[in-house]
């Protein structure tokens, strides 16, 4: 699907940049990857600048380049319409929730779990039940807002804690020692 999207690309570090923004773009969605590409690319607005101060003689133009270039990427961006920023609180609110208390569960299953699966099991159990939890509050308070959906606010907040859950609980998964997952844990959060 990539590949229909950006076409063939000859150079490996363009490659594992153009993954690296659909990446960017399906976690976190069209707004923070285009305010972030912006950010590393360098403003060209600026460039207009510096050419200006080069060429006197092309200022007049390369000034109004710069200002219709800074117009543009604002209009740009203000003009996404997009639920993940317009539901951010009830994202952060589930990713917020389920570091705290999914790192309290697995550092006391430390001494409490001899294998390291036990203990990713337990991690996910809890997980899953507190994303519900946080989903079904999440719907509750969006119900007495103005403007906001109260299934979205529900679905942007249990999936968020979901992932988290699924992210913390993959070192358990994967590494056969305790202190090695939960180090690897932490890592991750």
């Amino acid at each position: 699907m990539l590949r229909e999207l950006v076409g063939e690309c000859g150079s490996t570090w363009l490659k594992v940049r153009a993954y690296l923004y659909t990446v960017l773009y399906l976690l976190f969605g069209l707004t923070f990857t285009m305010k972030l590409v912006e950010s590393m690319e360098g403003s060209a607005e600026v460039a207009y600048r510096e050419l200006a101060r080069s060429r006197p003689d092309l200022a007049g133009e390369l000034e109004t380049l710069a200002a219709d270039e800074v117009k543009h990427e604002a209009e740009l961006v203000e003009g996404i319409e997009e639920g993940r920023v317009r539901y951010l609180s009830s994202i952060a609110l589930g990713v917020s929730d389920a570091l705290v208390e999914l790192t309290g569960v697995y550092t006391g299953s430390l001494g409490a779990f001899a294998s390291t699966v036990s203990a990713g099991i337990a991690g996910l159990l809890a997980g899953v039940a507190a994303s519900v939890s946080m989903a079904v509050a999440a719907y509750a308070q969006a119900k007495h807002e103005r403007g906001r959906n109260p299934a979205l606010s529900a679905a942007y907040t249990g999936a968020a804690y979901s992932a988290v859950t699924v992210l913390l609980a993959l070192p358990y998964f994967t590494l056969g020692s305790m202190v090695a997952a939960y180090v690897a844990m932490l890592a991750v959060a």
